[in-house]
């Protein structure tokens, strides 16, 4: 069955799947994702990512750049119309600050929440998705209501022909030309809502 039904994929899964990085357990992170965007391209569900996932595919922490012929290949998938882009705009970035102050009063053995992550956290969560999807060992520690934060899961495409057959798969959102970019409410939109409830 697919577990999937509004899946955030962080920048590590995006550079391990145009790597072709094997993790461990036979753990194939090419595979896997590609089966991610297969299902999603078949409109099982759309994918959530944030602009900040395309500033940060050029380097992974830790190791090389991505070479120019990796950038190249990977840029394209952020057009897909299967993946929507979440908006780092100010809301979300007052969100990630009290994100990280959060994380800095714990007292527990939770990692500490980085800034860039806590964007990443912020985005998934105004998007409304139920996994984000992450290599980074410092996201996966964390722990946040309504949101399951992993690996990307194997599932095969007999799952998938299971799961839309069942009803258990969401149906996604019809497709645009272009990937939606998803913001804030503007004031002009709060007003609309409000004058509309007063009625």
């Amino acid at each position: 069955m697919i577990p999937y039904r509004k899946p955030y994929v962080e920048s590590s899964v995006f550079i391990a799947f145009i790597k072709g990085e094997m993790r461990e357990n036979e753990h194939d992170c090419k595979k896997i994702f590609q089966a991610i965007l297969d299902a999603a391209s078949q409109e099982n569900f759309m994918i959530y990512t944030s602009s900040l996932t395309i500033a940060e595919v050029c380097k992974k922490r830790g190791s090389q750049d991505l070479s120019s012929d990796e950038i190249v290949d990977l840029r394209p998938h952020f057009r897909d119309s299967c993946i929507r882009i979440v908006e780092v705009d100010r809301e979300i970035g007052e969100e990630a600050n009290q994100l990280c102050q959060t994380s800095l009063a714990q007292l527990n053995n939770t990692p500490k929440l980085r800034p860039n992550d806590a964007i990443h956290l912020a985005c998934a969560e105004r998007a409304g998705c139920d996994y984000l999807l992450t290599y980074d060992g410092q996201l996966t520690g964390q722990t946040r209501n309504n949101l399951i934060i992993e690996w990307p899961r194997e599932f095969s495409e007999g799952n998938l022909r299971v799961a839309v057959a069942s009803g258990s798969v969401q149906p996604a959102l019809p497709f645009t030309d272009s990937p939606m970019l998803l913001q804030a409410p503007s004031i002009e939109d709060k007003d609309t809502d409000k004058a509309r409830h007063e009625k």
